[in-house]
């Protein structure tokens, strides 16, 4: 039994998240079907991370077993050629039996983007935040230095979250802006649900509202999701990088 594991990438706009959903269409499922059609028997496939609906992964990783002989290569070539445009497979390799997609990652990264300008653009209809309000991209960067540490993120998860450990370390969070672009990209050992949305419309309500790292830390250890700020849409938000 062989062990793969597929680089892929993908726009979400059309798909519920990358996990198959119950009457929904999810990136897990269409890529399951064909991966089936390819090697004649069911296969269950293990994603490196959960997305959110209308969310999109520029680097997102895939394993699944089966004894299929079909090389690397031809995985490649062969999915490409029946998935549809929004799906792209970039690379197949052979891991050791114990390897797994999700846990055996040691850091994901995600890039929010946002569209901080007057007008609306329909080319980036799906892919970005749009934000008309006047905002200091330098600020938001300073607040978001805040996050960075080992902390209780209770206050940062969906009200819905059942994970029982809220502890996670944030590596680095900068914001930068090109043009009427501000990316907001950070990296940890792990994130929790919505937890990268709901910082992102933390940072843009502070500084707003004229907040300052200290109210960061402060909402921090509050662990109260009703001090943090609004989730923000999951269209900008992109799974940017896993590193194993």
């Amino acid at each position: 039994m062989r062990n793969l594991l597929l680089e892929i990438s993908y726009c979400g706009r059309n798909y519920h998240g990358f996990q198959v959903q119950k009457n929904a269409t999810s990136v897990q499922f269409v890529l399951q079907t064909k991966i089936q059609e390819l090697v004649a028997h069911k296969i269950e496939i293990k994603g490196c991370s959960r997305t959110d609906t209308g969310a999109h992964a520029l680097e997102y990783f895939a394993g699944f077993k089966t004894m299929s002989t079909i090389p690397c290569k031809g995985f490649v070539h062969a999915l490409n050629s029946r998935l549809p445009k929004d799906i792209v497979v970039r690379d197949c390799k052979e891991k050791p039996p114990d390897f797994h997609a999700r846990y055996s990652t040691h850091a994901k990264e995600y890039t929010y983007k946002l569209l901080n300008s007057k007008f609306y653009d329909p080319l980036l209809d799906g892919l970005v935040h749009f934000y008309k309000y006047k905002l200091d991209y330098k600020k938001l960067d300073e607040l978001a230095k805040a996050f960075v540490g080992q902390h209780d993120f209770r206050a940062l998860s969906a009200k819905d979250d059942k994970k029982t450990s809220f502890v996670r370390e944030i590596y680095y969070f900068n914001v930068d802006r090109t043009a009427d672009i501000v990316e907001f990209k950070t990296a940890g050992d792990g994130f929790l649900y919505k937890m990268v949305r709901i910082m992102v419309g933390t940072l843009l309500e502070f500084e707003r509202r004229g907040k300052t790292t200290a109210n960061i830390l402060s909402l921090i250890e509050s662990k109260e999701r009703n001090n943090a700020g609004k989730t923000v849409p999951a269209c900008g938000l992109y799974l940017s990088k896993v590193i194993y």
